[in-house]
């Protein structure tokens, strides 16, 4: 499926679902130390502008639907809003440039709580490697305009590790 054919909703209802289809899949999580501090800072320095929500939606990222993905068990927590750039689905990957953006709603205001990196790189299932991001590799996501996912809990600390899909500290709004 053609990148240019997915609305802009369907982009994050997607984005939303795939995380949940990668719960339970064996995914490894790591912790800070497991990942090169020096990038983990530049990928900081490079999205620490989004704290500003305006900064992302000037920037590109959209949120297609206004939707917080959660686990549905505070156990395991949430995601957040996902907010997308379009522009950035591809197989390229740089640890500065994510294509997602997560943030988490307390108060009126959202914050920016994490990152996701996208790759359209060849699947697992068509023989393709994991895309390596930050050190760490990427597992599959099985949505028609990504192969391969990678959060990535650089604004706000995840007791499940660095790299876990859901962080039990991210509520969705009621």
């Amino acid at each position: 499926m053609n990148l240019n054919e997915i609305s802009r909703r369907k982009a994050l209802k997607l984005v939303g679902v795939g995380g949940v289809i990668v719960v339970g899949t064996g995914v490894t999580s790591a912790h800070r130390d497991d990942v090169d501090p020096q990038q983990l800072n530049e990928l900081r320095e490079a999205t620490a502008k989004y704290h500003d929500l305006e900064n992302a939606l000037t920037d590109g990222f959209v949120l297609p639907e206004d939707h917080c993905v959660s686990s549905g068990d505070p156990d395991v927590g949430a995601m957040g809003f996902h907010y997308v750039h379009l522009g950035r689905l591809d197989e390229t990957l740089d640890h500065t440039e994510p294509e997602v953006l997560l943030y988490e709603e307390r108060g009126n205001k959202r914050h920016l709580v994490a990152v996701e990196f996208l790759s359209t790189a060849t699947s697992k299932a068509d023989g393709g490697e994991p895309p390596v991001v930050l050190g760490h590799e990427m597992h599959p996501f099985h949505e028609p305009f990504a192969n391969w996912a990678l959060h990535v809990w650089a604004w706000k600390d995840n007791p499940n590790g660095l790299f876990a899909d859901f962080n039990p500290r991210v509520e969705c709004p009621e």
